[in-house]
């Protein structure tokens, strides 16, 4: 009787274990499932999000004033076609904003807040900033807790030798 109750209490410790096993190891692998769909979908916005900024650090490149009517009209359409960007925004190295789709920024933009900017044409993402819009020179008003964007920024040589930066405000909730 007691090797019996024995042999029950293994058996059933041992189906246990294996449905832990099963259960542990499928776990996993939705795990990884779900990291793969999210790392394609950052990958496929950035991307996405690149390709929009080229266009019109292409237009610009190309010979395009920075503050034409046609570098805003494209920047705009940019947004349209990109509806993880909450804004674009063209500007000098000293921050002078020159265009603007989507939020309109008063004043110098605050270069030194999206540091370290990029070097080379490759877009660059920063880090987490509080707020929805640009750092600006004159300080920022409070930020209700939640409220986020990343930085995109991309630097143009702009005809003359001058360094431009389009910065694109990402939406991290898109």
């Amino acid at each position: 009787g007691l090797a019996l109750f024995a042999l029950v209490v293994l058996s059933l410790a041992s189906l246990v274990a294996i449905q832990y096993r099963d259960e542990l190891q499928h776990a996993h692998e939705r795990h990884e499932l779900l990291a793969r769909v999210l790392e394609d979908h950052t990958t496929r916005t950035l991307d996405s999000a690149a390709m929009g900024m080229a266009a019109v650090a292409g237009m610009i490149v190309a010979g395009e004033p920075a503050s034409s009517a046609g570098v805003l009209r494209a920047m705009q359409q940019t947004l349209v076609n990109q509806m993880q960007l909450r804004s674009l925004s063209l500007m000098d190295a000293k921050g002078r904003v020159l265009a603007a789709a989507g939020e309109q920024p008063s004043g110098d933009v605050n270069l030194d807040a999206l540091a370290p900017l990029p070097e080379q044409s490759q877009p660059l993402l920063g880090r987490v900033r509080w707020g929805r819009g640009l750092p600006m020179r004159t300080g920022e008003a409070p930020v209700p807790a939640g409220l986020v964007t990343l930085p995109f920024v991309q630097r143009v040589a702009a005809p003359g030798g001058s360094a431009l930066y389009l910065v694109g405000l990402l939406n991290p909730d898109y």
